[in-house]
């Protein structure tokens, strides 16, 4: 493993806050390690996986300044290799109520995309009606945003969005965006945000809707609108209605990345989309929530048939004692479409009641049928026991076994370490609530 910039960063950031003074720092800092040994890609062989994660996140380190780090290395023990390492670095610098930020930092300013960007960022933000951002930058590509970098071309980014805020009109978001590679452009996509709370009415209705629009091929690309209302203390509904084309480039601009995610959507689509979805949750007793959620979508396929499809699930939450030291999840879910079938059945239990010490358990059974008459079963079992070494330390030793059509069956042994730390006018006892880093992996999901 390659020394990581970050390090020379998380360096900077100490010598910031010894300088700076102590009832101003709020300081948060974590790291995550872990690690499997399991069974390897090629027959009779082991691999032993290692990824270690770390942040450090400070705000009012002197002057007002602020930093943030994160970083992900990556290590197979069993074959002495590793994968790129992945970090973000940055320092945000406020200047005459602006705020500057330099470095690798994520930008969500395009609708429904998050990128990694070598880049500057200005905004400007004090809680007002109005607020701005103006960025630009080289984008870093990584896949996922934890995993290791694949192919970074001579890409630029840059663009800008205005906020507005108001009692009558709610959030309004205004952005305009330009992605261009080798001076050719990919993506010049202007889009328009709204979301709006009536808290006076009786079922307190939440309305949204986002509209992209690409004013180099003059088509709208995307279009979502929704909302969620309370007709009951008890009962919390929501409906959204989406339709998505991606775009018809012209002969001169290269092939860019379709950054729009949707499981049935980007198996089998070439064309565009629409889908609908509705759901409600319902607290049945105190303690108990059951959740029902549906989607239909239609879209075009690779042959340029219209192919339909359902998704839908039942879900219930259940506190046995009512204050979240102990958690039961259970999910069925159905996908339903021409290329196939999923029936899926999720549960989840924590145990959080004896003190510093954690256990926790899985199970994911799946069955699937596709079109080509292939069917089988999945499953993918799971048992962790950890232990509160010292305070914010916590070990956990974990067992997995799975059964796929690869493997008939399969068992891991794994090792978890995580240290969470916060700093504000003295050290902060660690908390669950809002942990700086989580596990990887989907572990509670």
């Amino acid at each position: 493993m390659r020394l990581p910039r970050t390090w020379v960063l998380g360096w900077l950031a100490i010598q910031l806050l010894r300088s700076s003074p102590v009832e101003a720092l709020d300081v948060s800092g974590a790291a995550l390690v872990n690690s499997q040994v399991r069974e390897g890609q090629r027959l009779d062989s082991t691999e032993a996986p290692t990824n270690a994660y770390g942040a450090v996140v400070g705000t009012n380190l002197h002057h007002g300044i602020g930093a943030e780090t994160y970083f992900r290395l990556a290590r197979d023990w069993s074959r002495a290799d590793g994968a790129t390492d992945f970090y973000l670095g940055y320092a945000r610098l406020p200047i005459r109520g602006f705020e500057l930020s330099l470095g690798r930092q994520t930008l969500d300013e395009m609708p429904g995309a998050l990128y990694v960007v070598d880049a500057g960022r200005l905004r400007f933000d004090r809680g007002g009606p109005v607020a701005f951002s103006l960025f630009g930058g080289q984008p870093r590509y990584f896949e996922p945003l934890q995993g290791s970098e694949i192919v970074s071309q001579d890409e630029q980014i840059f663009g800008g969005s205005a906020r507005l805020r108001s009692a009558s009109l709610g959030q309004v978001v205004l952005s305009f965006a330009q992605l261009q590679r080798e001076q050719r452009r990919l993506n010049q996509l202007a889009s328009a945000t709204w979301a709006q709370a009536l808290r006076r009415w009786r079922s307190q209705p939440q309305a949204y809707a986002l509209v992209t629009y690409d004013t180099a091929e003059r088509s709208v690309q995307q279009f979502t609108a929704g909302g969620g209302f309370l007709p009951h203390p008890r009962l919390f509904a929501r409906i959204e209605g989406s339709y998505y084309r991606p775009q018809d480039r012209s002969a001169a601009a290269l092939p860019g990345l379709d950054r729009f995610v949707d499981p049935l959507f980007s198996l089998f689509s070439s064309s565009s989309f629409k889908q609908a979805r509705c759901g409600i949750q319902y607290q049945w007793r105190p303690g108990v929530w059951w959740s029902l959620d549906y989607g239909f979508q239609t879209f075009e396929d690779a042959t340029g048939q219209s192919t339909e499809g359902n998704r839908g699930s039942v879900g219930v939450v259940w506190l046995p004692e009512g204050d979240g030291l102990e958690v039961v999840r259970s999910e069925f879910a159905v996908t339903d479409s021409r290329g196939g079938n999923l029936y899926a059945l999720r549960a989840y239990y924590e145990n959080r009641v004896y003190q510093r010490i954690l256990f926790r358990t899985k199970i994911e059974v799946a069955r699937f049928e596709k079109i080509t008459n292939e069917d089988d079963i999945v499953v993918s079992g799971r048992i962790g026991v950890g232990y509160e070494l010292a305070r914010g330390l916590l070990m956990e030793l974990n067992f997995e076994g799975n059964r796929s059509p690869r493997f008939d069956q399969e068992f891991r042994l794994g090792l978890f370490l995580t240290y969470n730390v916060h700093y504000h006018n003295g050290w902060l006892p660690p908390t669950q609530e809002r942990p700086l880093l989580r596990y990887p992996g989907g572990w509670a999901g």
